[in-house]
């Protein structure tokens, strides 16, 4: 059973994996995320550098960079590259439920870098997370590309280091391809 494009608009808007009472589209913690009807909350960029709309070749050991943009509002931070839970636990950090690659080492396969906004062009300054997830698993056809996973804000109790984690998602449309 396949679900309309409005349908999945609802679900993806409705998650609060975590019960914090904040979506996970929306939650950045103590930061205020950025809001527009065309980018909600968190931003991602699907093979960075490459012009919109998002077109990505599957293959059996293809993978795909995509980057998580680290958000930044006057003098706050929405660090992505620190805050993101990443090798702790890399099956934590999923697309479309495929978790991030892996190094020899057990590591999640991510870098540190300011990545230029797809829409724009320009870069925001603060570093941004690029990590390669697998390509094969990936289904055909136009789809969100949804990067799913947890982070800590240090706000949130700086002083409790077993404070849970919370939840983000973000979110870009591609075309997977042959």
């Amino acid at each position: 059973m396949s679900i309309t494009s409005d349908q999945e608009q609802v679900n993806f808007l409705s998650v609060d994996g975590d019960g914090n009472s904040v979506l996970d589209f929306q939650d950045c913690g103590s930061f205020i995320c950025p809001q527009s009807p065309s980018s909600p909350g968190h931003r991602i960029d699907v093979k960075p550098s490459y012009p919109v709309p998002k077109v990505i070749s599957q293959g059996g050991d293809s993978v795909i960079t995509v980057a998580i943009f680290s958000e930044a509002s006057g003098n706050l931070t929405w660090d992505a590259s620190a805050l993101v839970h990443l090798n702790d636990n890399p099956q934590t950090l999923l697309l479309n439920g495929i978790p991030v690659k892996v190094n020899q080492s057990f590591q999640g396969t991510c870098s540190i870098s300011d990545v230029a906004d797809p829409v724009t062009g320009l870069k925001s300054g603060p570093k941004d997370l690029k990590c390669q997830f697998p390509t094969a698993a990936l289904k055909l056809g136009t789809q969100w590309a949804v990067v799913t996973g947890v982070f800590t804000d240090p706000a949130d109790n700086p002083t409790n280091p077993t404070l849970p984690p919370r939840n983000f998602s973000a979110r870009q449309l591609i075309t997977v391809v042959p």
